[in-house]
């Protein structure tokens, strides 16, 4: 819910959600909490959105239970790793000597 450059939000975090409450005016990248220092504001734009998203029957993002990050991100290292591999390699064919590309590669014309 967004009024008069204000901004509340509710995010999932660990197993509980949390309300952030950000200056759009000050902050435009919701880089910093203001949810303490204007309490009462922020409890108010907090309720207006609790009851938004109960009228409108909202879902509510959720961290997913069985995602792990550690073993997510060694699956992207080495994913990373293996298409490194298959790009060198392809590189490496085709600055060979031998290498002769076909006659529509890149859309070139071979005389």
């Amino acid at each position: 819910i967004a009024r008069y450059n204000y901004q509340s939000t509710n995010k999932a975090k660990s197993s509980t959600s949390s309300n952030s409450y950000f200056s759009l005016g000050k902050d435009i990248g919701e880089s910093t909490d203001v949810f303490e220092k204007n309490h009462e504001a922020g409890t108010t734009l907090s309720n207006e959105l609790q009851e938004w998203l109960s009228s409108t029957n909202a879902k509510i993002q959720e961290l997913d239970p069985i995602h792990i990050e550690k073993e997510e991100n060694e699956w992207l290292q080495q994913h990373k790793e293996k298409m490194k591999l298959r790009v060198e390699k392809k590189r490496a064919f085709q600055l060979d000597t031998n290498f002769f590309p076909n006659e529509d590669w890149w859309g070139s014309i071979i005389n």
